[in-house]
């Protein structure tokens, strides 16, 4: 086959490929509230053939979320291997990142959903949540990762003991996030948690949230929502900017982003 012909035939089958990914509607309700700065961050986009999501929290500044948002879908695009080893090897690659290192005061918290043919992956760390609605139901939802977790708690008293533990318990909000360099990097670690689901017809719509929402509103409220409320509005926006809106009656002071998928569109 002659180079021209070929080339011509790989440009064919690019395009056509390209075709076959659709962006998701998509909606995005981030409000600073009550807080002096916005420290929320997010991304959505067509990466490696796929629908990639991500809504960051940062803490003690913007400036690892804000790195985030902007890095690590070109970081996840760069791995290799099953989408549980490119995430974890993305999640790592991203927390060594020099831009990461150098503000050791500052961290974020991440929720990360990669959807392609049909199937879900979830990774995160931190209490960034991410949740699956289905039939008004809760299909599954990411577990905030902090020192009053069992599996944590053990995590950590494996590493430093019961007493450090259990000091970590009274001072520490988070005990997996990106960044945080300043504190023991041994206890505070970057290695999210993962877990794929196959998506189905029965599931319209994927949440990501920051804990501006999640400490005044439970996942099963969330999904309630959802359900009831769409019947009547028929709009995506309105509905992420409504649980927004809630969670600030709820007298959430923090900032809230949400991100809503509509996975059937």
């Amino acid at each position: 086959m002659n180079k021209k012909l070929l080339l011509l035939l790989c440009g064919v089958m690019s395009v056509a490929y390209a075709m076959e990914v659709q962006s998701k509607k998509v909606a995005v309700f981030s409000e600073q509230n009550g807080r002096k700065i916005q420290e929320d961050r997010f991304y959505h986009g067509i990466v490696d053939g796929g629908n990639l999501y991500a809504v960051y929290d940062g803490h003690l500044g913007e400036s690892v979320a804000d790195f985030l948002a902007k890095n690590f879908h070109h970081y996840f695009s760069r791995t290799s291997g099953t989408i549980r080893e490119r995430m974890m090897q993305a999640f790592k690659n991203a927390d060594d990142a020099k831009k990461i290192r150098k503000n050791n005061h500052c961290g974020a918290a991440a929720a990360i959903v990669f959807v392609k043919d049909n199937v879900a992956h979830f990774a995160h760390v931190g209490d960034v949540r991410a949740l699956l609605e289905g039939n008004g139901q809760v299909v599954f939802a990411t577990r905030d990762h902090t020192p009053d977790r069992a599996d944590e708690y053990i995590r950590i008293e494996d590493k430093k003991g019961a007493q450090f533990a259990d000091s970590m318990k009274s001072f520490l909000i988070l005990s997996r996030s990106f960044g945080d360099y300043g504190f023991n990097k041994d206890i505070i670690i970057a290695e999210p948690d993962y877990e794929e689901i196959q998506l189905t017809q029965q599931y319209k719509f994927l949440v990501l949230a920051t804990d501006g929402l999640w400490s005044v509103v439970s996942n099963q409220e969330v999904a309630s929502i959802l359900d009831e409320k769409w019947s009547r509005v028929k709009d995506i926006n309105l509905l992420a900017k409504m649980l927004g809106m809630f969670a600030m009656q709820r007298n959430s002071k923090d900032n809230i982003t949400i991100m809503l998928v509509d996975l059937l569109s």
